[in-house]
């Protein structure tokens, strides 16, 4: 419904991409120089290197020692990955190397896209290098800007089915049909957005992005609060479903702050729905009452909820794909039904508008110096709301209030 800034146009554009990247470095089972290159990161005032997130590795690894997941040891001998690590350097090599394995089995072009590798149709027995460009591609792609190579991967289906003989936690020897879908082999030890999304790092990026209202239904506040160990955040919506396209899982402009229940709505629908970080309704679809059963509504009566309703309409000349757009996102996220039940906001600012017309704010206008020209800024002051489509993300039903506004004024210029 509303635009928000991706994280190149944003005002806090380097906090935003060296925390993101030090994040994702973090939870991707990539050599760190994959994802960082040769970069100086700043992330809260410490210098972030590969050299620096390689250290964080081995330490995780010198934890996890032995202590690795049933789930983990049964993927490994379901990609006959035997022996035991010996120390926290062969544990990461080993993580790297069933990254690998599973990308291979998962797709091929994504396995190729990804590694340096002559042979994608050969399961790697050594990690081949990295690619880092398409790496980085990868993590930071808009997603309605896809490039042949990577519309070419397409969503990852199949199954991965066989029998294997596993270790436990405490060493006994499991034998079992080893059944887990390839999408999500990936999100389990590739693209691990579980842990992305529940570490630290990730709230203190929500709030570096400072979304403050969902950008699906511009109804909810979305901030993100971590204040004296008390975490507060909006859900992080899959543009491209994650169990469809799991290698996307933690790519940044893949990633829509928003309020749970349109994450919910939106599930892993794949309806051509406006994408936030490129797309907005903006003033060619307009939020518009219409009178249903008589016409006191407009001078704001609170009990005149019954006479009218409210629906989105295109203006003459809009696009046809944005039509088609807006048509999806309200079916998606129930919009126009959600609004319906915003009557009596409505109802406020037509009651507003009704006490305070627009020649009664001119004469205030004209009358304190201080306020000359400042008409619209004053209709904001009136609404407590900001009426200009870029300070439509700061508060809920800011668009709702700046279209409703704008039906009025013109009801009154032409009766």
């Amino acid at each position: 419904m509303i635009k928000i800034r991706p994280y190149y146009d944003h005002p806090a554009h380097k906090k935003i991409i060296d925390r993101y990247l030090y994040l994702a470095a973090l939870v991707l089972p990539f050599p760190p120089e994959a994802v960082i290159g040769d970069e100086k990161l700043t992330v809260d005032g410490i210098e972030i290197t590969a050299e620096t997130v390689l250290e964080e590795h081995l330490q995780r690894c010198r934890k996890y020692l032995g202590k690795k997941s049933e789930k983990y040891q049964e993927a490994l001998a379901a990609y006959s990955i035997t022996g035991t690590p010996g120390d926290e350097q062969e544990l990461l090599a080993q993580e790297q190397l069933l990254a690998a394995k599973v990308i291979q089995a998962a797709s091929q072009d994504l396995y190729g896209y990804l590694y340096e590798t002559g042979n994608t149709g050969v399961s790697p027995a050594k990690v081949p290098p990295m690619n880092k460009e398409h790496v980085r591609r990868l993590l930071t792609v808009p997603m309605n800007a896809l490039d042949a190579d990577l519309k070419r991967i397409g969503q990852i289906t199949g199954e991965h089915k066989r029998p294997i003989q596993s270790k436990t936690i405490n060493g006994s020897i499991n034998g079992k049909i080893y059944k887990r879908q390839r999408s999500d082999e990936l999100l389990d030890f590739v693209f691990r957005y579980e842990s992305f999304s529940q570490r630290a790092q990730a709230f203190r990026l929500l709030k570096d992005m400072d979304v403050n209202v969902c950008p699906y239904c511009n109804r909810i506040y979305t901030v993100t609060l971590t204040k004296n160990g008390h975490k507060s955040r909006p859900q992080f919506d899959h543009y491209m479903s994650k169990s469809k396209y799991p290698y996307f899982a933690v790519s940044l402009l893949n990633l829509i702050p928003c309020c749970g229940l349109c994450n919910q709505a939106k599930s892993d629908k794949e309806d051509q729905i406006l994408y936030p970080y490129f797309e907005e309704m903006g003033t060619d679809v307009l939020f518009r009452t219409k009178a249903e059963n008589g016409l006191t509504y407009l001078t704001g009566c609170p009990s005149a909820q019954d006479e009218f309703s409210i629906s989105l309409e295109a203006k003459e000349g809009t696009a046809q794909e944005l039509r088609e757009k807006v048509k999806n996102s309200d079916e998606v996220f129930h919009l126009t039904e959600l609004y319906n039940e915003h009557k009596d906001y409505v109802l406020y600012l037509y009651r507003k508008r009704y006490m305070f017309s627009d020649e009664y704010l001119q004469m205030i206008c004209d009358t304190f110096p201080e306020m000359a020209g400042r008409f619209d800024e004053l209709k904001g002051l009136l609404y407590l709301m900001d009426l200009e489509k870029e300070q439509w993300g700061r508060r809920p039903l800011a668009k709702l209030t700046h279209d409703i506004d704008l039906q009025i004024t013109e009801e009154r210029n032409n009766p």
